[in-house]
């Protein structure tokens, strides 16, 4: 196996400042509905069901708001090019 580009205890020992993030209950339902929930999973889309409440999913979205671009990912994983990889998937 070849090496890692960079030691694993490196990026281990990482640490990153915490980051506050607000969240109104319009992008609860923006986020459900961009994954394909429909009228039989009310309690995800519309904020008057009794039930409403955020996918369990959600939370996965939040380190791309303003947070992954403090990740230093050229240092991390050298020559990577996330385009590059969509672009790959695609073909």
């Amino acid at each position: 196996m070849p090496p890692l580009p960079v030691p694993v205890a490196t990026t281990l020992a990482r640490t990153f400042p915490g980051v506050t993030y607000t969240f109104t209950e319009r992008d609860v339902s923006l986020y459900a509905l961009a994954v394909g929930c429909g009228p039989s999973e009310g309690r995800f889309v519309y904020d008057g069901d009794p039930d409403f409440s955020p996918l369990p999913t959600f939370p996965c979205v939040l380190p791309y708001h303003g947070v992954i671009s403090d990740v230093p990912l050229h240092e991390m994983v050298p020559n990577f090019s996330p385009v590059s990889q969509v672009a790959r998937r695609s073909l």
